[in-house]
């Protein structure tokens, strides 16, 4: 059996179309707005663990959750489902344009990945990206000391994706 790749292979997949697209999607969101409410400037660092100290927002997070194997395809092929949440962490100082920013990028988010079709260099991996519900966050202090005048507040969306992962496998 050659080296599965899986999970890994997919959230470098999603990774790597982001960061080459993602600039691009916001400043189409924002002159389809027609204004220039927010700034919305492209993550600084992207992250595939969920608990990052240490950050410059917006941020984002490409977290795996779990995998469903699709057992009827046979042996020479693997046909699975990854659930895979992308959440980028945005910061302001004023809540409705933060709030704005989140939507914006949550747009963003949605017109890259709602059923992108993806695959490695060599096609022995190709995903199938479906956006199937977004999850807003609260809005929350960054933490300063109290009565700061510079108080930044932080939101953040979650886009949860179903992947469609296929691979062949050989042995």
């Amino acid at each position: 059996m050659s080296a599965l790749q899986l999970v890994e292979t997919d959230v470098n997949l999603i990774d790597a179309w982001l960061q080459a697209n993602i600039a691009a999607a916001l400043t189409e969101i924002s002159v389809y707005r027609g204004d220039n409410f927010v700034s919305m400037e492209p993550p600084h660092s992207y992250f595939h663990f969920p608990n990052a100290k240490a950050y410059r927002a917006p941020a984002v997070f490409i977290v795996p959750e779990d995998g469903d194997f699709k057992l009827s395809r046979g042996q020479n092929s693997i046909d699975m489902t990854n659930k895979i949440n992308v959440a980028v962490v945005c910061e302001d100082k004023d809540s409705y344009r933060l709030t704005v920013k989140v939507w914006r990028y949550q747009a963003a988010l949605t017109k890259l990945l709602y059923l992108t079709p993806l695959q490695t260099g060599d096609a022995s991996v190709k995903i199938v990206t479906k956006v199937v519900r977004h999850v807003f966050s609260d809005i929350y202090p960054k933490p300063r000391s109290p009565g700061d005048p510079e108080q930044v507040f932080r939101k953040e969306v979650v886009v949860q994706l179903e992947v469609e992962h296929y691979e062949n496998v050989t042995n």
